[in-house]
């Protein structure tokens, strides 16, 4: 069995608006600029994952070297009530280097409009701490 090259931290903020939460499963693949992992599932039933304005961290490894993270995509599956989610904003932590990137979301996601969607890493301005 190999073993996995790279380990990240996610963490994904649901938005506090109403009915932003969602109870069907989430996938998430990252995007890096030397390759990407393959799509994970974040969250089975019955787990409170993705309630609305909640914060929440997963531990995704990848036997592939992925390099700088660049986006990441998101599926959601067509199963169980809510099938909307509002993704307000996400940061993916390498974990053995401490370096970590940035996703401004803030984006509905709607099963029968778009299963999918990707989202660029967000760049703060120069002198941002």
């Amino acid at each position: 069995m190999p073993t996995a090259a790279r380990s990240f931290l996610v963490t994904l903020y649901t938005g506090s608006r109403w009915n932003a939460g969602t109870k069907v499963e989430v996938f998430l693949q990252l995007i890096g600029q030397h390759g990407r992992s393959k799509f994970r599932c974040l969250w089975h039933q019955p787990s409170p994952a993705f309630q609305r304005g909640s914060i929440d961290c997963f531990l995704i490894t990848t036997t592939r070297k992925l390099g700088d993270i660049r986006s990441f995509r998101v599926r959601l599956n067509n199963d169980g009530k809510s099938p909307t989610w509002f993704l307000s904003r996400a940061e993916v932590e390498d974990i053995s280097t401490r370096k970590a990137w940035f996703f401004l979301c803030r984006k509905w996601l709607f099963l029968d409009e778009n299963i999918e969607a990707a989202f660029k890493i967000f760049l703060p301005p120069l002198g941002y701490t």
